[in-house]
């Protein structure tokens, strides 16, 4: 869908799902992905964040960042890359449980256009938070994405893609 934060005089629009008990994540395997068309940069442009606990954004810098808390600490990625604008990328942000070289962990990946941007081996287990899911605006009134979105989807259970794979 089309979402065009408060530019050209559209008052501010998102997409708000009603809390569901299958978007418990704690400690599974999960990819959250999308294709997006941002159309301007803006700070924190949302593109999908529940319960302000969990947040996929593009910030000013046109990189893409993830954050979430659990009511006590905090776990935060940001891209290398930067999603360009005027133009279809696609986002994934991934969890796995893998054995690693200092035993096992979970697996963070975050990709653009199927491109590995930032990784990081983080036990990070996602609490079960009430609260709708919102597409195309973030935690602040102001945190609203300008562009297109489209598939956002999350897939509890699998990590779709663990290394630079052809995901785009």
């Amino acid at each position: 869908g089309y979402f065009p934060g408060s530019q050209k005089g559209f008052s501010p629009y998102s997409i708000e799902i009603p809390d569901h008990p299958d978007w418990y994540l704690e400690d599974e395997d999960f990819t959250l992905d999308t294709w997006v068309h941002p159309v301007s940069a803006f700070n924190y442009a949302g593109i999908a964040h529940q319960n302000t606990r969990w947040y996929l954004y593009i910030d000013s810098t046109s990189k893409l960042n993830w954050y979430i808390e659990d009511g006590s600490e905090t776990f935060s990625m940001q891209s290398s890359g930067t999603v360009p604008l005027n133009e279809w990328s696609h986002l994934a942000l991934t969890r796995s449980l893998e054995v690693t070289g200092s035993g096992s962990g979970q697996v963070w990946r975050m990709y653009i256009r199927g491109i590995i941007q930032d990784e990081a081996t983080e036990n990070f287990d996602i609490p079960n938070l009430t609260g709708p899911l919102w597409i195309g605006r973030g935690t602040g009134a102001t945190d609203l994405f300008y562009g297109y979105i489209q598939q956002l989807r999350l897939f509890i259970g699998k990590a779709l893609w663990t290394d630079n794979s052809n995901n785009s």
